[in-house]
């Protein structure tokens, strides 16, 4: 039952690390089909906000969307925007009015989003940790911090958010397509060095055998 009870343990606290540190690119692949079927794509920006509670009136589409726009860049860059939207979150989707095959909402029928990470070009995210995992493989990050002051009134950070965020900041869809222009159109990274020092500091390794180590160590402390 031990050996058990340290198998559920590393598959929790590790399964981000492992996933993302693999080097098979194939069932990262698969997932990815499972999403967007047989279509096309030259970047898949990936959008993973955090969830909201019971802030049901709370509309990520409501801060300067142009779903015109939207479309036009993402046909512009041969681009696909997933969004993951908590389970509880996803009626907020019935918002947006655009149905277009390059804005998906993901339904959660993967179990967790670590493979289209690590398939994305760009990961969108507001004050989600999700964005600590996609250090790993130095990807760009834009922090899309909607309502920031109404969200900090609401629930405590355990960090100061400007200091822990590597990535420009986009308090409305108008700046979040700016900066996404300049990711994917100029080719742009400026945080770069910012998200290595950050990484640095939050993982002592950055190889491939966390998953050893974590055994010897349940190994160890279980006395098998």
């Amino acid at each position: 039952m031990k050996l058990v009870y340290s198998y559920y343990v590393l598959d929790i606290i590790h399964r981000g690390h492992i996933i993302m540190m693999k080097k098979s690119k194939e069932i990262a692949g698969e997932n990815v089909q499972k999403v967007v079927g047989d279509q096309k794509y030259t970047h898949l920006i990936y959008f993973t906000p955090t969830w909201r509670d019971k802030i049901l009136d709370f509309d990520y589409f409501a801060f300067e969307l142009d779903e015109n726009n939207l479309v036009d860049f993402l046909e512009k860059t041969d681009s696909i925007l997933i969004l993951r939207f908590h389970p509880t979150d996803m009626m907020r989707r019935e918002t947006i009015a655009t149905s277009h095959p390059r804005i998906i909402f993901e339904n959660h029928d993967l179990p967790d989003a670590f493979s289209l990470l690590k398939k994305s070009s760009v990961l969108i995210t507001d004050y989600s940790g999700i964005f600590f995992d996609y250090l790993l493989i130095d990807r760009p990050i834009i922090f899309a911090n909607f309502d920031q002051q109404g969200y900090l009134n609401k629930r405590e950070l355990y960090w100061d958010y400007d200091e822990i965020t590597p990535g420009p900041k986009a308090p409305n869809w108008s700046m979040l397509l700016s900066h996404l222009e300049k990711i994917l159109v100029c080719q742009e990274d400026e945080y770069q060095e910012e998200r290595r020092k950050l990484r640095d500091k939050v993982y002592q390794y950055k190889d491939r055998n966390s998953c050893a180590r974590v055994v010897k160590e349940m190994y160890r402390i279980l006395d098998l």
